[in-house]
């Protein structure tokens, strides 16, 4: 089984560049393991940070991209662009914040069947979670229609096992994220709303999916053109990755 971590990030390189060396490390000590980078448009060095990195070092299971026509970023859109450009048979959101620690381990042992979940708010590792790749295919991924601030992993999980009864696992974490406060997690987003009113908003919008038992809200997947390693061009259609199994 195969396993993608994916990332998504826009002007964060300083908690980046904190976690970037053990979450590296602990991929490289497994096989069966990809990183995933979707940059969203940012301006404080994570470039210049890639470049040198790329050039310097082979790293075939770590791989860069970076949007050049992603007009506003969001989160759950960056999310899905991430899982959609993976080749995993296991896709984990990994925030660039948090570590990976253990997780593979726990993933492999537990496997395809079984997804896992954070749900340790005060260690700020809440938006950590994986399930396999069908079912994140089966559920549309994300839902793309949330602002960028909260339950969006709440979201997806119930998704999945309220609506579909897929199983989900609290696997507990002992390493800290990156402290950073609410106003710094949305201020690239280009919202005016605060972080307290998108996560409220976004709780009325899954309430209302669940209620109607629609697993897959996504009618509509926004496309985009990235660079890879600076080199290569690949366009996403817009719906290259996902299929409703309805």
């Amino acid at each position: 089984m195969k396993i993608s971590f994916c990332s998504q990030i826009k002007n964060r390189f300083n908690q980046f560049s904190q976690t970037f060396a053990h979450n590296l490390d602990k991929i490289n000590n497994h096989d069966n393991t990809e990183w995933l980078i979707v940059d969203c448009g940012s301006d404080d060095g994570l470039k210049e940070f890639m470049r040198e990195f790329t050039a310097s070092r082979v790293e075939p299971r770590i791989k860069y991209y970076q949007a050049v026509d992603y007009d506003s970023y969001s989160i759950p859109i960056a999310k899905n662009f991430s899982a959609r450009l993976s080749s995993g048979d296991y896709i984990f959101n990994l925030d660039v914040d948090n570590f990976i620690s253990d997780v593979t381990e726990t993933i492999t042992e537990k496997g395809e069947d079984v997804g896992i979940y954070c749900n340790v708010f005060k260690l700020g590792i809440y938006g950590r979670l994986g399930c396999s790749r069908r079912m994140f295919k089966k559920v549309g991924g994300y839902n793309e229609s949330f602002f960028p601030a909260g339950k969006h992993e709440t979201d997806l999980r119930l998704r999945c096992s309220e609506l579909l009864g897929y199983r989900f696992e609290d696997v507990a974490c002992k390493i800290p994220a990156i402290s950073n406060s609410k106003e710094d997690t949305i201020k690239h987003t280009k919202s005016s709303m605060s972080w307290k009113t998108m996560n409220f908003i976004n709780q009325c919008k899954m309430k209302v999916s669940l209620s109607e038992k629609d697993y897959h809200p996504n009618k509509k997947f926004t496309g985009c053109e990235f660079i890879k390693d600076f080199k290569e061009k690949t366009r996403l259609e817009e719906y290259e990755f996902y299929v409703d199994a309805q």
